[in-house]
């Protein structure tokens, strides 16, 4: 019976390989067989001991701080069990949090931020693609250690995400136009061959440079070329110009990066076009029209990879998994309603360390970056999150689940911020559309009794009950600076915003405190935003460039502002040249 069982072991393999059930085998997999063909067959059935030895060994290094000797343990139970989901969560989260803040400088942090989720979005989950830990993990990442401000260098960590995908995707927001195109290329080589007349086209930049010798070297090097033109030969340059009408080109050119978006990044056009629609910003004009998502940022990944994982939540799932991917989801949309709206400073890419892997770095003292942008927030994903929350609400609801209080109390803070900032922004008839929602979603609420007007002025009281005049000149200030700073960057509908709402706080201190006396922290609304200029400009802190486009602006939508600012700077001792740099510059 032994040996008959036995004869039925590879065939039953093959047909949970071919489910996905079981789909990574050390065995069979002849990478993993060729690096470990001799300790497999050596350790025969006490394969299993050796890995509770080395897993429990990996964790008492984790434990102890040593995370490179813990790396190397946990690589070799990845290859020994690869359908081990929480391996392949611990590799990944030792090279992105651990591993990562023991670097020196920023790009060789990245080199192991980068390492970390490319090891489960290229090898955990093809090992175990069902697993909905691994999904969460990966979303995490792009949320959590890329996505928020918690790492010191995550500016850095935005600019290179943003930068490679802007390689692919281009340096703006890609319409539908471009995504259908990478969608409807060829998914490999042997497709695109399939077209005789391309293959001349290739073989002559195979000729012009004879480091291209392989198809993959060709997107390899064709890709790179937007990352530093100046590794390519005069000649590869002067042809590709030369062809630059060529349609044949821009085949190429559209499959190379498609091929490079699947290959690489695992991501699917034609997914990415699917969330769009479903996710993607609302056109205020054109309300049942969806807007394209912003693919440079982060939250964008978040949102693909948890949406991904939801394909495999079942109702065996624990509820504490299927939780934390619907959470990861409508984390990403709330980022991008908060940080969704990207502005180019300065396009260029970031240095980087070298070009070896992680854990190989060469330490040197690093340029300063040159690829610079500004996140600023995008009123347009509101529909989109708040929709999100009550789907997840939702299904809970279908499924006679309890959600917690907590999920409730945080989607009626983030619909009162939302609502607030709609209004404020001009968007009154849209943020009354979603206060009356709220009213039918929390008949109980008295507060949502008042009118929309009235309720905003309430939730405002609320926040500023304790504010002392002289701290809530602090805030107005505060708003005000970043309505400049909004605007330097071209985002006239939230710097409005920011504007109105200093301007009801101010309105709101002055019935608190009628008399002027009790209110000398406060001076007149055209003194303090004059103030408020004179700081911002005079402020070190504050990069000259960003100045430079604030005066810009004022300098052609407000004329006489703008004299105004240049008197008073005369004045202030600080002058349009003067070192505190706020010389009108051209962007």
């Amino acid at each position: 019976m032994l040996a008959a069982a036995s004869s039925r072991i590879n065939p039953i393999k093959q047909l949970r390989r071919s489910y996905d059930l079981d789909p990574a085998d050390p065995i069979q997999d002849k990478k993993i067989a060729a690096e470990l063909q001799l300790p497999l067959f050596s350790l025969s059935i006490f394969r299993s001991l050796a890995i509770d030895y080395l897993w429990i060994r990996a964790d008492t290094l984790k434990n102890a701080g040593q995370y490179f000797d813990a790396l190397h343990l946990s690589r070799m139970i990845c290859a020994l069990q690869p359908n081990l989901p929480s391996v392949w969560e611990f590799q990944a989260w030792n090279m992105s949090y651990n591993l990562a803040v023991a670097m020196p400088n920023p790009p060789e942090r990245w080199n192991w931020v980068q390492a970390g989720f490319a090891l489960l979005r290229d090898q955990g989950i093809p090992a175990c693609p069902r697993n909905p830990n691994l999904y969460i993990s990966l979303a995490g990442i792009f949320n959590d250690k890329i996505g928020s401000t918690k790492d010191d260098f995550h500016w850095y960590y935005k600019q290179r995400l943003a930068f490679e995908m802007m390689v692919l995707l281009g340096p703006e927001v890609a319409g539908y136009d471009t995504l259908q195109k990478l969608a409807d290329a060829p998914k490999n080589w042997t497709e695109f061959r399939q077209d005789p007349n391309v293959i001349p086209l290739i073989d002559e930049i195979k000729k012009i440079q004879p480091k291209y010798s392989t198809d993959e070297k060709i997107a390899q090097g064709l890709i790179r070329l937007n990352l530093y033109p100046d590794e390519s030969s005069p000649e590869l340059m002067q042809f590709l110009a030369k062809n630059a009408d060529n349609p044949l080109l821009h085949k190429l050119d559209y499959f190379i990066r498609s091929y490079s978006l699947r290959e690489k990044w695992k991501m699917d056009p034609e997914i990415m076009i699917e969330l769009n629609h479903k996710y993607g910003p609302v056109d205020y004009d054109n309300p049942d029209q969806r807007l394209e998502l912003d693919w440079r940022l982060p939250y964008c990944h978040a949102l693909y990879w948890a949406s991904q994982g939801l394909n495999y939540v079942e109702k065996s799932t624990i509820r504490s998994v299927k939780m934390n991917l619907y959470r990861n989801l409508y984390q990403s949309l709330q980022h991008m309603f908060h940080y969704g709206k990207m502005e180019i400073i300065i396009f260029a890419p970031p240095p980087q360390a070298s070009q070896r892997k992680a854990g190989q770095e060469i330490l040197r003292k690093q340029q300063p970056d040159r690829l610079e942008i500004f996140l600023t927030q995008d009123l347009r994903m509101f529909p989109a999150a708040y929709q999100a929350i009550w789907d997840i609400v939702k299904s809970y609801d279908d499924a006679n689940e309890k959600i917690s209080p907590g999920t409730y109390h945080s989607a009626a803070n983030f619909a009162w911020a939302g609502i607030e900032n709609l209004y404020l922004a001009g968007h009154e008839k849209i943020a009354e559309y979603y206060y009356n929602d709220l009213k039918k979603r929390f008949p109980e609420n008295r507060d949502y009794d008042r009118s929309l007007t009235d309720f905003l002025r309430y939730t405002m009281n609320l926040e500023i009950q304790e504010l002392s005049p002289k701290r809530g000149s602090e805030y107005i200030d505060s708003f005000l600076r970043r309505s400049y700073a909004l605007y330097a960057q071209g985002n006239s509908e939230m710097a409005d915003a920011y504007v109105q709402r200093a301007q009801q706080l101010y309105g709101l201190l002055e019935k608190r405190f009628p008399d002027p006396g009790t209110r000398m922290e406060l001076p007149p609304w055209p003194k303090l935003r004059n103030i408020s200029i004179m700081n911002y400009l005079n402020d070190p802190g504050i990069r000259p460039d960003y100045k430079g486009l604030f005066l810009n602006r004022i300098k052609i939508d407000q004329p006489e502002l703008f004299n105004q600012i240049m008197k008073d700077l005369k004045q202030s001792g600080s002058t349009a040249n003067g070192s505190q740099g706020v010389a009108p510059i051209n962007r």
